[in-house]
């Protein structure tokens, strides 16, 4: 494996040793699956060779088990696991939903994405929105603050993070989550988005269903 790799058996207890492994700066890169292809969970921890002070977070979930009779305790451990990491890593973005690695949905409509490139400027411009939306302190400056948020409506649960930041649930159940529930998330965040017009992404191979964008201009709501 090599002087700087090991391999773990997957455990509850090597769970823990990887979330405080990423969160201690001490992984450069993880990957750890299980699972025939159509039902495969992915836990991914990717951070930058030249610049090591953020780290990039992925949990796969197959749509299934989000779906079965236990789904919503399914939804509610991956929501555990995020806000854990969320509380102590004063995060620049982070997000429950569909799509691929390269990019959120919303990066991909206004041709913007791109986790790496994003860095530089995701404590100014949030990266999209969904279900749930992780926004890094300056923006939730920028948008009214924790409170301002949750006076809006948009939500069901807007809460500050202990290590900066805010945590916004657009709903109690991911699959609730449609385009009507993405117009008001939109609404509360766009001043905080990168300005441009949202394109429908018809690419061969996109996967569907997608995590909903609505095909506004932020810059119509204040962003710049």
């Amino acid at each position: 494996m090599g002087e700087r790799s090991q391999r773990r058996a997957f455990s509850s207890e090597n769970l823990d040793w990887l979330c405080d492994a990423a969160v201690a700066g001490h992984i450069t890169r993880c990957e750890a699956g299980w699972g025939r292809l159509r039902d495969f969970f992915g836990i991914k921890v990717w951070r930058d060779d030249t610049d090591r002070s953020w780290a990039q977070f992925i949990l796969e979930v197959p749509e299934e088990h989000l779906r079965s009779a236990v789904g919503r305790s399914v939804q509610e451990a991956v929501l555990r696991v995020l806000r854990e990491l969320a509380e102590v890593s004063n995060p620049v973005f982070g997000a429950f939903g569909y799509g691929d690695l390269t990019g959120t949905e919303f990066e991909h409509c206004t041709e913007s994405y791109g986790a790496w490139d994003a860095y530089p400027t995701a404590r100014r411009y949030l990266r999209g929105y969904g279900w749930l939306t992780v926004v890094p302190t300056e923006v939730v400056e920028r948008l009214g603050g924790v409170a301002g948020l949750e006076a809006g409506g948009s939500f069901v649960e807007v809460s500050g993070l202990a290590g900066g930041g805010a945590w916004l649930r657009a709903g109690m159940d991911f699959f609730d989550y449609d385009l009507s529930s993405a117009g008001g998330v939109f609404q509360a965040v766009a001043a905080a988005l990168r300005p441009g017009m949202p394109g429908v992404r018809e690419e061969l191979g996109v996967p569907a269903p997608r995590t909903p964008v609505v095909l506004q201009d932020a810059a119509d709501y204040g962003a710049q």
